[in-house]
């Protein structure tokens, strides 16, 4: 019986954009390498496996098929020789839906990856949202640094809090009783593999999905830092005496453990032009142009600010030493009490440094913005007749 097989270019092509690894989830098997006997020669032992049978008789073979998409690319998947063999054996737990969505994403994986976008432990790449405060059907893509500008109650807040909802629950939920069913937030994560976490509203309550299937227990494989203005730990902050009780609540650790984060990130060089200490319970500071340690509660409520996000970015980067780890900034919150210029510095230092961790800013305008910073930014734009929210592209010329 005649075969529809994959000519050369085409095999040659789906080896490469699976960077010729197995596309089957949580294998990434290189299928290439030396050969052992042939200096010239390298050995392939990967298949170009038909999603759909090349044949009459074979597995998953779809009639209303030609005889051109059968030997196209877009049925074609990249695989080691075992996942080959088990894709085809056990055909009933490998429809070509499924078969589609694992190159899918493995190819999503790889671009990824030849664009730095994913490195170390891994990185939040996407996050779809629907309901809530937005329309349906709104996309982020995420890079190390992501801005966010949009009006009041243009939804940028919940945005932030849904993202850290995942590792903190308490921040979602006042979602519960949102559109009971069709609020969904679902992230794309991507390390050696891409999964989804996704948590949707219904029936008063919040569920919880990893890779569609659901999961009330699941945690997320990354760990966030959420500088925020919206609750009253940031009002006993700022103003307050930066003891330990204080600076602990707002940042959501234990005080012994951020007394410890804050020892072991001294050895960090200043992000913000502080060196911090902790002192009788309180914290101390030392600026750039200060000559001594000087209590919290002495700084002005900019300085303050700038302790607060010095202090983020230095457990951020200890955080990502172990874990993938995204700072959220509320840009109401730290970022308000800056003067131009100083805004304009931090935006520039978040957005260009080279980082082990991911930032989102969100900003009420664009004050103290500029085109070379560094960020991927979108727009935030409120509907006044349905009330929801429209995310876009926004180009800063």
């Amino acid at each position: 019986m005649p075969r529809d097989n994959f000519k050369k270019p085409v095999i040659t092509t789906l080896a490469a954009r699976a960077a010729y690894q197995c596309s089957f989830p949580n294998c990434s098997k290189p299928t290439v390498g030396p050969s052992s006997w042939l200096a010239d020669r390298a050995v392939v032992t990967g298949k170009a496996a038909h999603i759909c049978a090349a044949s009459q008789l074979g597995p998953r073979y779809d009639a209303s098929m030609t005889k051109d998409e059968r030997s196209s690319i877009n049925n074609g998947i990249w695989l080691c020789s075992d996942h080959a063999a088990l894709i085809d054996v056990d055909v009933e737990a490998y429809p070509a839906a499924l078969l589609h969505r694992f190159k899918e994403r493995h190819e999503r994986l790889i671009e990824l990856r030849q664009a730095g976008r994913v490195s170390g432990h891994g990185a939040l790449t996407r996050v779809t949202l629907s309901g809530f405060v937005f329309q349906p059907e709104q996309c982020i893509d995420l890079y190390g640094a992501t801005g966010i500008r949009g009006d009041n109650s243009s939804g940028k807040t919940a945005f932030l809090e849904l993202l850290h909802g995942f590792l903190s629950r308490p921040w979602l939920e006042r979602w519960k009783t949102c559109d009971a069913g069709r609020s969904v937030c679902d992230i794309e994560f991507l390390s050696d593999v891409k999964r989804n976490l996704k948590v949707s509203t219904g029936d008063g309550d919040l569920r919880f999905f990893m890779d569609d299937a659901l999961h009330p227990g699941i945690r997320p494989p990354w760990t966030s830092l959420f500088l925020r203005s919206s609750d009253v730990a940031w009002r006993a902050l700022i103003g307050g005496s930066g003891t330990i009780d204080e600076l602990s609540t707002y940042f959501e650790f234990t005080p012994s453990e951020l007394v410890g984060l804050v020892e072991v990130a001294r050895t960090f060089a200043p992000e913000c032009g502080y060196r911090l200490q902790f002192e009788d319970g309180e914290l101390h500071a030392q600026a750039d142009h200060h000559d001594r340690m000087m209590p919290f509660a002495m700084l002005s409520s900019s300085e303050q600010a700038q302790v607060v996000l010095e202090l983020a970015l230095r457990i951020a980067a200890l955080s990502s030493r172990c874990f993938p780890t995204v700072l959220l900034i509320d840009g109401s919150s730290v970022l308000s009490a800056l003067d131009e210029p100083m805004l304009k510095e931090t935006l520039r230092a978040l957005g260009t440094r080279q980082r082990d961790y991911q930032v989102i800013v969100t900003l009420p305008t664009l004050r103290g913005v500029d085109s070379a910073q560094g960020f991927n930014w979108y727009d935030f734009k409120r509907d006044r007749a349905t009330g929801r929210t429209t995310i876009s592209p926004l180009t800063i010329e």
